[in-house]
């Protein structure tokens, strides 16, 4: 009887840890239709890209190179993305701030995809 008890509170904890996820996250097919519309949108301007959707830690969910990109780019739009992520911001203000005075110090920053092996923060 014992056993039975605790495989039922084993059986309803782990029941409860199933239906806990109440974070949003970005789906494969959510990920897969923003990048369609990104590279609809990229062909129709005639850019030549790399599109990467990370989720909320960084994590790569869909890449893709359009043809004639270079190989260099993947690498690039990686962490671009990344440090999007990670400073919740376009890397556009970084770009700005190196632009303005005493904007060297934010080529300074730590680097933030180091344990991935990349080298630059975008």
């Amino acid at each position: 009887m014992k056993k039975l008890i605790l495989s039922l509170a084993f059986f309803i904890v782990c029941l409860g840890f199933a239906f806990a996820q109440t974070k949003p996250y970005l789906s494969l097919s959510d990920a897969q239709l923003i990048t369609a519309a990104a590279a609809e949108k990229a062909k129709a301007e005639n850019w030549n890209v790399v599109i990467v959707i990370l989720d909320d830690g960084g994590n790569l969910i869909s890449l893709q190179r359009m043809d004639g990109v270079q190989v260099g780019s993947v690498d690039v739009a990686q962490a671009k993305a990344k440090s999007a992520v990670f400073f919740k911001r376009s890397t556009k203000v970084f770009e700005d701030a190196m632009k303005g005075e005493g904007g060297a110090r934010i080529a300074t920053l730590r680097k933030c995809c180091r344990d991935r092996g990349w080298t630059s923060n975008f």
